[in-house]
């Protein structure tokens, strides 16, 4: 017989797949064999996964301003999630990405990205800081920033 954990990995399994979340990242979670995520990937998509392990660090995801800006606000979604929902932490990077892409449709950042900062500030690797003037500011997620935003460090 078939237990209630065996069917809550499978659903788990079908939304990271439905968002395109890599193989990797979806064995890690749910110990699914990956012969079978991207036999199921191929079916729901029409097409092979993305292969390849996800980037390792937050470093690798903000090499360009805007990709700092999207990696600093999906951070801030992140953090209020984790706050305020109780559930295991892949549910919660999938209901701060689903409320990330709805406000911001066109951002390149995707899924598994949003994985490793997810995971980055769980292990406090980075973190969210809030500058003088309000702002959010993403720590340690590019080596030439520090705790103000990127407006505040023109200014001043």
């Amino acid at each position: 017989m078939i237990d209630i954990t065996t069917f809550e990995k499978h659903a788990l399994a079908l939304e990271l797949l439905r968002r395109h979340a890599l193989i990797a990242i979806i064995h890690e979670v749910t110990g699914i064999p990956n012969k079978v995520l991207r036999a199921t990937y191929k079916k729901m998509h029409g097409r092979s996964s993305k292969g390849g392990r996800p980037i390792e660090s937050t470093k690798g995801l903000t090499r360009t301003l805007k990709e700092y800006q999207e990696a600093t606000l999906f951070a801030v979604y992140f953090n209020t999630v984790n706050a305020k929902i109780h559930e295991d932490q892949a549910r919660k990077v999938i209901v701060a990405f689903d409320t990330y892409k709805a406000l911001l449709p066109g951002s390149r950042l995707d899924f598994s990205g949003m994985w490793v900062i997810a995971k980055e500030m769980r292990a406090e690797i980075i973190s969210l800081l809030e500058c003088r003037c309000g702002s959010a500011v993403l720590i340690n997620a590019k080596e030439d920033l520090d705790d103000r935003c990127l407006v505040c460090k023109l200014r001043y």
